[in-house]
């Protein structure tokens, strides 16, 4: 929330004369969220089928993910909202499970939380494709005063095989 009401405020303020007189300042919490994008999208195929358009049960891409931050004695608490879209491939079988992760990076480039969360549901794409948001979001703690000193990764949770698929394809839904 505190990013997007930054983000309203800086477009409102040149037109309307309310918003550029406001005596609030808005001071953004939240440190960055970055996205690895070989791990922003997957196929998921059929056990045991080789990797083709034929096999593939289905396709996640993380669409985008929605940041809000509050400061509490000195902890700075982000919940991160992702939304994912969710397409039916030629072998869908009315199942989708997938699994993403959200991790706090140190300056150091030391991952000091990561935490793994799983999708599953059946009948999930009725229409062919799915939007649908994780409203439950996702909750890491840092300490507020080097708030700087973080960065937030989200990522789908991949094994080696859809690594490499995905590094050796291109986007399918830019």
């Amino acid at each position: 929330m505190k990013r997007l009401i930054k983000r309203l405020i800086l477009i409102c303020a040149p037109f309307v004369a309310a918003c550029s007189s406001s005596k609030e300042t808005v001071v953004d919490l939240c440190p960055n969220i970055l996205a690895d994008d070989s791990m922003l999208e997957s196929s998921y195929f059929a056990a045991g089928a080789p990797a083709s358009l034929k096999n593939e049960k289905y396709r996640v891409k993380i669409n985008e993910a929605l940041l809000d931050c509050a400061e509490n004695e000195g902890k700075l608490t982000a919940r991160i909202e992702p939304e994912f879209l969710i397409a039916k491939g030629m072998a869908y079988d009315g199942e989708v499970s997938f699994s993403y992760y959200i991790a706090a990076v140190d300056e150091n480039k030391k991952v000091i939380a990561k935490k793994v969360y799983e999708y599953k549901s059946k009948n999930a794409l009725e229409k062919g494709f799915s939007v649908f948001s994780d409203n439950d979001g996702v909750t890491i703690d840092v300490m507020a005063k080097d708030k700087e000193k973080y960065t937030f990764y989200i990522g789908l949770q991949l094994n080696e095989q859809q690594l490499e698929y995905n590094r050796s394809k291109k986007s399918w839904l830019n």
